[in-house]
């Protein structure tokens, strides 16, 4: 059983080290801010932006999410899995104890990081992803914005509240709880103008 733990240690820890490195390669993120574009690097790792979990739920037209259907699913279940029974095997638990313990951590592992990459996925890098689209929307100010201080502004997108950096060329200051108007989106920066000035 040592030597299936060691392999699978071995493999998982590869192919981990190498999407740290394939990540790091430069993919073009269009107009995302820079927290969305590291999302996004990170997405791309090892070609896993392409999940076959969101491939299936397209094909089948409904939210089903299947965890071993991610390349991610296998390469962070398999490095639990090794890790957590190489350990054990060296503390001389037996085989049995071993695997009892080390299969269902694998199966945790792999799925938690699976999800969190798909949630990072439909969440940061798909809502700035839509942000340029937001041009026309209605939003209201938390934070003061004026010419010269760039405040924030709370909006409404797809059932998420999205709160995004704002700026205004609007000589006036926006206090909050106003309501604006999105000119323009760039950079992950919206352009406002107060709503009741058109």
């Amino acid at each position: 059983m040592l030597a299936i733990y060691l392999f699978s240690l071995a493999l998982g820890g590869v192919l981990i080290v190498a999407s740290i490195f394939m990540g790091s390669h430069d993919h073009s993120a269009g107009e995302l801010d820079a927290h969305a574009h590291m999302e996004l690097e990170a997405d791309h790792d090892l070609g896993m932006d392409h999940d076959l979990a969101e491939h299936s739920q397209e094909l089948a037209g409904h939210d089903t999410w299947l965890p071993f259907l991610s390349l991610r699913f296998w390469t962070f279940g398999l490095a639990a899995f090794g890790l957590t029974g190489t350990l054990l095997q060296l503390t001389g638990i037996s085989s049995l104890v071993s695997a009892l313990v080390s299969a269902p951590m694998g199966l945790l592992t792999g799925t938690a990081v699976a999800w969190l990459f798909h949630y990072l996925r439909k969440t940061t890098v798909g809502q700035a992803l839509d942000l340029h689209s937001l041009r026309g929307e209605e939003a209201r100010v938390i934070l003061p914005i004026s010419s010269e201080k760039t405040g924030k502004i709370r909006i409404m997108l797809e059932h998420q509240v999205l709160e995004i950096p704002a700026t205004t060329s609007e000589g006036q200051l926006l206090e909050p709880g106003s309501r604006v108007l999105l000119v323009s989106v760039e950079d992950g920066k919206a352009d406002v103008v107060r709503l009741r000035s058109l």
